[in-house]
């Protein structure tokens, strides 16, 4: 499992590396205007490569920050190709660390 998010890290600090030194990432499809159709949100949540391990949800065209579960009527989950993701799901932990002191 460290290896998956380790992965998922490396592939996003690659991916804004490329941004920086204003290089196309990869596998964009879309530009940051655009908003992703209801079609296209559903494509992606059916699509069997976003789902590593079955349970993790990397989609790097994906700007959610918390796109539904597998089971969209369990709740959210978090995008891990996603920083922003990320960071908030850290920031989400380390709060309730603090505050169940």
């Amino acid at each position: 499992m460290p290896h998956i998010v380790e992965g998922c890290i490396q592939e996003c600090l690659i991916e804004r590396a490329k941004i920086l030194q204003n290089q196309q990432p990869t596998n964009r499809n879309m530009t940051t205007e655009e908003k992703p159709t209801k079609e296209t949100l559903e494509k992606w949540h059916n699509d069997q490569n976003n789902w590593k391990l079955g349970i993790f949800y990397f989609n790097k065209d994906d700007k959610r920050i918390f796109p539904p579960k597998r089971n969209k009527y369990l709740g959210w989950t978090v995008n891990f190709a996603n920083p922003i993701s990320i960071i908030t799901l850290v920031v989400f932990t380390v709060a309730i660390i603090l505050i169940s002191r």
